[in-house]
């Protein structure tokens, strides 16, 4: 491909290139670089008429790079490299149109979200974020399929890349007037072996199966779980209407509060220790990326104020009991 071919095409066509590459499907690459579907394919067949060569073709279930693509890729990767240092003042939240695509299957992913939206919204008011959810978390990020996931960081692939954004600090949830309500101490392991209860799976399929690992350790699998789901929203109503009690992480437990008649104690150290960790997570591909690096900064200043907040939270519920 000669340079006059390459003058043909801006930064956002070379960039919209590497974001097919990465998604391997138009649609997905257009909400990278927030256009629409119609658009994406436009802006593809005029980058392809402009360089008289095509740089993708259809598979069965999704789009391959050409051989041309791969010849072109390192010019294209080293051209949007010195881009970057004709910019006045590199990655700009403030103008960015981006769209930053997260993947999260946990109960709290509402409170997460809640947490961050505003804060991304104030500094960056014409991107987006869109949320999705994935079985195989670790595979969609690897891929460059979604720019981040959040996950319980349990038994990592060595090549993902993470930030901790709070512990998880289970609790057990019960109904208003539940009989662990009027214990007037803390939690004993025994307390809770005297329920039955609903597990919520987390949708991974070793290491980190449900928030009640390791706090039953003596019960054969499951031996006492009468309903188990990975939609947690799903058991409030149970829970509220049995004696049926769930171990789940403190943010998922308010969420579930106010929308049931539903309360819930702090476990302690004697029933499960230590901590896990809910965390970003990321691949290699959107390391050095400057948008995600912003996007990291947001997560991580939300995290650190969550942490504080729910352990001083607890705090008081242990003072109380």
């Amino acid at each position: 491909m000669t340079s006059k071919n390459f003058g043909q095409l801006t930064f956002d066509e070379l960039r919209f290139l590497l974001a097919v590459e990465r998604t391997s499907n138009l649609s997905k690459a257009g909400e990278v670089m927030n256009l629409s579907p119609s658009t994406s394919s436009r802006t593809l067949q005029s980058i392809q008429s402009k360089l008289g060569e095509k740089c993708f073709v259809y598979t069965s279930k999704e789009l391959v790079g050409t051989e041309y693509f791969s010849k072109i890729k390192p010019t294209i990767e080293q051209l949007l490299l010195l881009s970057e240092d004709l910019l006045p003042s590199g990655f700009s939240p403030r103008t960015c149109r981006r769209c930053f695509r997260i993947s999260c299957m946990m109960a709290e992913v509402s409170h997460i979200m809640g947490g961050i939206i505003p804060r991304f919204l104030k500094e960056a008011p014409l991107a987006r974020i869109h949320l999705e959810h994935n079985d195989n978390e670790f595979e969609k990020v690897m891929s460059g399929a979604v720019d981040f996931a959040i996950v319980t960081r349990v038994a990592l692939p060595p090549e993902i890349h993470y930030l901790d954004l709070y512990p998880i600090d289970r609790v057990v949830l019960f109904r208003k007037g539940h009989p662990l309500s009027k214990l007037g101490r803390p939690l004993r392991s025994y307390d809770l072996q005297l329920f039955d209860r609903v597990s919520i799976s987390t949708g991974r399929h070793n290491h980190w199966t449900s928030p009640d690992q390791n706090v039953f350790p003596f019960e054969k699998f499951r031996e006492r779980t009468r309903f188990s789901t990975t939609r947690f929203n799903t058991a409030w109503e149970a829970i509220e209407k049995t004696d049926l009690i769930a171990i789940c992480g403190y943010r998922a437990a308010e969420i579930g509060v106010r929308a049931n008649k539903l309360d819930f104690l702090p476990l302690t150290d004697e029933i499960v220790q230590p901590n896990i960790w809910n965390s970003l997570i990321w691949g290699e591909r959107v390391h050095n990326d400057d948008g995600c690096i912003w996007l990291r900064r947001i997560f991580s200043e939300w995290g650190r104020e969550e942490t504080e907040r729910v352990k001083r939270k607890l705090e008081r519920i242990s003072y109380q009991h």
